[in-house]
C-alpha cells in the first residue's frame, strides 16, 4: 500500500491485491467481487472520498507454480483528519 499526498488533508492510497485461486475463472470471480466492494467504499466509509483503478484485474499465473493468480491495484482517495 501507498501512494502519493494530494495535499495535506487528503492522501491517495494504493492498494494492490493479489489473488489465488483453483482455477483462473475462480480467481477472476474472486478479484471481481473485491474491486466491486472496494468501489463501494465511498458510499460507506467517510474518509474514503474516492474510488479509482489503476490496473488489472489481470490473470498472471503465479510462476513457477503456475497458480491461477489475479492483480489488481486500486486507488482510495482518503481523506484525513484536520490537525488541531
Amino acid at each position: 500500500m501507498g501512494g502519493p499526498r494530494r495535499n495535506p488533508l487528503v492522501d491517495d492510497a494504493r492498494l494492490d491485491a493479489q489473488i489465488w485461486a483453483e482455477t483462473d475463472e475462480r480467481a477472476m470471480e474472486i478479484a471481481s467481487w473485491i474491486r466491486y466492494q472496494l468501489g463501494l467504499m465511498p458510499q460507506h466509509v467517510p474518509a474514503v472520498r474516492q474510488f479509482g483503478e489503476d490496473a488489472g484485474p489481470n490473470l498472471i499465473p503465479d510462476a513457477p507454480s503456475d497458480v491461477p493468480r489475479v492483480l489488481l491495484t486500486v486507488v482510495l482517495s482518503v481523506r484525513g483528519a484536520v490537525p488541531t
